[in-house]
């Protein structure tokens, strides 16, 4: 006879150290390096913006403008310090030393001890040409065809927009006239050199990209490929990079979740040793890192947006919470170690919410034997989780509308507003409220919490609920008004 829900939650306790997965991650390998291959005017410096955030690199100097490009040079974005680059400035015919130089550091970067210094991607970056002319240069085919080279390789055929129009200009307009010249394209291109790729072996990935509007799934390719080719922690890093790709985020929060903490919910309600706060502390930490936002300001782990983020779950406790007993903590010593301190194993009790908690209020009432726990701890993962969802979207509106040039991507510092609208969004929609409901007849049906039974469910509403901000949100998001930037997000306080 199974034991029932209650007597599972009293049984169950956390042992081992709370600590961010993603910290841990960080630690083994706090950079992800990356080799451009290619010569000038290939449009390096656009795909880096397009793939990383529009303006990071100036694209009429490239990466290192006002120097002699050195392989060794690290360059690493203003708004991105986990990534750094290194730019080789392609090679001439007959152009011998610098090809070695390149095949050196290859081959140095790629047996260095420490992960973090070691190449984990290069790109090797070609244009398509439009009006005939060799594909490879030889040295570029040297390279491709190399043996000794452990680091992964993916040949990045730049300004794809180019033939597409060539041929578009002379087809009918139709609805589907996109779609054909680009087809067109991608066969025109393999048909007039497929001698030439015949020589890739088959285990370098290629892919036809351009940064221009109307083209974002090629850079979604490029990042796809990428995330393919690296292994290990390398790809949380990547994940949390690239700007592009939202499903690689989400799935990167997913797999970081499963690793630990989000198993406490079935196999932990008793928290010996940590409190609840520090619990919610980690797992915010885990998932707004894989989302690599440009936050400046710390908006993402401000006081304020706890509070908020949490005050969602609200209602899922609301069955429950007249009934259970409360102990009155008195002054504000006392709550403070409360946010900061021990949770003592198996003693229920609710902290009354005062001026200054970071958190909202059911989060001091600590139910240990309650399922009303669990949904809530659920809730905040999937709320967190969409909420990202919904800032990602808003924050590329408001990108797309100041990138210059047309550029496919880009990303911009996250703002109170950006980060307002996004959680508006989301209750606006009604994603939350639906959530919720499926929350309390999951575990009102769910009489034998098991760790896969848990995880999965967590999956399948963040998978089941994804959504992309209406127009009218992204028109808001895309105007930039800054409403409510004086309110203190420590404090909550208007200045």
């Amino acid at each position: 006879m199974s034991e029932s829900l209650e007597a599972q939650l009293r049984s169950l306790n956390f042992n081992e150290e709370l600590k961010s997965t993603f910290d841990k991650i960080i630690e083994s390998c706090p950079k992800f390096r990356i080799l451009l291959v290619g010569r000038s005017g290939v449009g390096k410096s656009a795909l880096i913006n397009a793939v990383f955030g529009s303006g990071v690199v100036d694209e009429e100097h490239g990466l290192q403008a006002g120097v002699v490009k050195d392989i060794n040079r690290e360059f690493v974005l203003p708004n991105n310090d986990r990534l750094v680059l290194h730019d080789s400035q392609g090679f001439s015919h007959g152009d011998g030393q610098n090809f070695e130089t390149v095949l050196k550091f290859i081959k140095d970067r790629s047996k260095r001890p420490k992960l973090e210094e070691r190449l984990h991607i290069i790109w090797l970056c070609i244009e398509i040409p439009v009006y005939g002319g060799s594909l490879f240069e030889i040295a570029e085919e040297k390279i491709l065809n190399s043996t000794d080279i452990e680091t992964p390789i993916i040949v990045v055929f730049t300004k794809f927009d180019k033939p597409v129009l060539k041929i578009k200009r002379k087809l009918p307009k139709t609805e589907d006239q996109n779609t054909v010249a680009r087809n067109k394209a991608r066969e025109t291109f393999c048909t007039d050199y497929a001698a030439a790729l015949s020589t890739l072996s088959k285990n370098i990935p290629r892919v036809e990209v351009s940064v221009k509007s109307g083209f974002k799934d090629t850079l979604d390719l490029l990042v796809d490929l990428t995330e393919k080719e690296v292994k290990g922690v390398i790809s949380f890093i990547w994940a949390s990079s690239q700007c592009p790709n939202v499903d690689l985020k989400i799935e990167a929060s997913i797999q970081i979740g499963r690793k630990k903490y989000w198993k406490g919910l079935s196999t932990s309600l008793n928290l010996p040793g940590h409190s609840l706060t520090k619990w919610l502390n980690v797992v915010l930490k885990d998932i707004i890192s894989c989302w690599g936002f440009h936050d400046p300001d710390g908006l993402l782990e401000s006081n304020l947006f706890k509070k908020k983020m949490t005050s969602l779950q609200e209602d899922l406790l609301e069955d429950d919470s007249s009934s259970l007993p409360k102990i009155t903590l008195g002054g504000t010593a006392a709550v403070a170690g409360i946010i900061s301190g021990v949770i003592p194993p198996a003693a229920p009790f609710a902290v009354p919410i005062a001026a200054g908690l970071i958190f909202a209020a059911w989060v001091y009432k600590v139910y240990l034997t309650s399922p009303q726990v669990v949904r809530a701890l659920m809730g905040y993962i999937v709320d967190l989780t969409i909420v990202m969802q919904s800032l990602f979207w808003l924050t590329r509106a408001r990108a797309e509308a100041v990138s210059k040039g047309g550029a496919a991507v880009a990303t911009v510092p996250l703002t109170k507003n950006l980060v307002e609208l996004a959680f508006t969004a989301y209750a606006t929609d009604e994603h939350s409220e639906t959530i919720h409901e499926d929350l309390r007849q999951f575990v009102k049906r769910t009489l034998v919490l098991k760790p896969d039974i848990v995880l999965d469910h967590i999956v399948e509403l963040i998978k089941s609920h994804r959504f992309q901000p209406s127009q009218s949100f992204a028109a808001k998001a895309e105007a930039g008004r800054e409403a409510g930037e004086d309110v203190n997000w420590e404090t909550g306080v208007r200045a």
